[in-house]
């Protein structure tokens, strides 16, 4: 049986050549690229608010299928869940409120 080494040898070696024909291809100079519209301190500002309003819906949608649930009360799994959804709204709210008040500056 022939070692694995040989068969290596008999594969070709594959080269990337570049094409440095751009006859072919002309650029265009009417083409204008658009700059970037929305910064990235805008985008994640958008983004942010984003992920806000999803989290004060799903507390609020949390707290309503606990209340229906429990005849009016909330049960302790759903506290926990209500708690950590609350901690993320406040640490959200603190970062975008903070990050806007510093780029007015």
């Amino acid at each position: 049986m022939p070692s694995k080494k040989e068969n290596m040898d008999d594969i070709p070696i594959e080269e990337d050549v570049p094409k440095n024909n751009f006859e072919q291809f002309p650029l265009d100079s009417t083409n204008n690229v658009k700059p970037n519209e929305v910064t990235k301190d805008v985008f994640n500002t958008i983004k942010g608010h984003n992920l806000l309003g999803w989290c004060v819906g799903l507390l609020v949608i949390v707290y309503l299928i606990e209340t229906f649930n429990n005849k009016g009360g909330v049960s302790p799994v759903g506290e926990s869940f209500i708690e950590i959804i609350k901690l993320l709204i406040f640490s959200l709210t603190g970062y975008l409120f903070g990050t806007n008040s510093s780029n007015k500056e």
